[in-house]
């Protein structure tokens, strides 16, 4: 986070990737559909601490109640 925090830019972003390409591996399925907050509140605190003024949050069509 201190290289990102570092860069000289105009415009920052925090991106969460939460595609899992791992095959069987569910635990961004869990921490989107069931503590949804906390990762919103990371990616803040995240932006926050780097001076990122968007956030961007990816999440795979299959998980569809994460969407929601």
């Amino acid at each position: 986070m201190q290289t990102a925090k570092d860069m000289e830019s105009v415009i920052k972003f925090v991106v969460c990737n939460a595609d899992e390409g791992d095959p069987g591996a569910y635990s961004d399925r869990y921490l989107l559909e069931e503590q949804p907050h906390s990762v919103l509140l990371g990616m803040m605190i995240a932006g926050y601490v780097i001076g990122a003024e968007t956030g961007v949050l990816y999440i795979r069509a299959e998980y569809p109640e994460a969407i929601d």
